[in-house]
């Protein structure tokens, strides 16, 4: 019987489903995090804000909130909580020397 973990292993890639904001989700990231030894990670958040997005994650537990424009003039307010799988992830990267990648349109 496969173990459930190994449901989301495509190719030698780890797909961690999430749910923003969650904390939940964030402890599944931990988890996959040391089953998998990760090369790289890539999160769901937009590539144009990495850099600001991986400067507040290395601010933690310090929290850290964007603001941010879209294209159509909506104002958008992101905020990098420790529960948040994606920021999550970036965290455990970051802290074990790991490529991280944030590839959201």
């Amino acid at each position: 019987m496969r173990r459930r973990m190994d449901l989301f292993l495509k190719n030698n890639i780890c797909f961690v489903p999430v749910l923003h904001g969650r904390l939940e989700f964030a402890l599944q990231v931990i988890r996959h995090f040391a089953a998998f030894e990760p090369d790289a990670i890539a999160v769901e958040l937009p590539k144009t804000l990495e850099e600001v997005i991986l400067r507040g994650v290395k601010r933690l537990p310090l929290l850290s909130v964007l603001l941010y424009e879209e294209r159509d003039g909506t104002t958008v307010y992101l905020p990098l909580e420790p529960t948040d799988a994606s920021v999550e992830a970036l965290r455990l990267g970051i802290e074990h020397g790991i490529p991280c990648y944030c590839i959201d349109r």
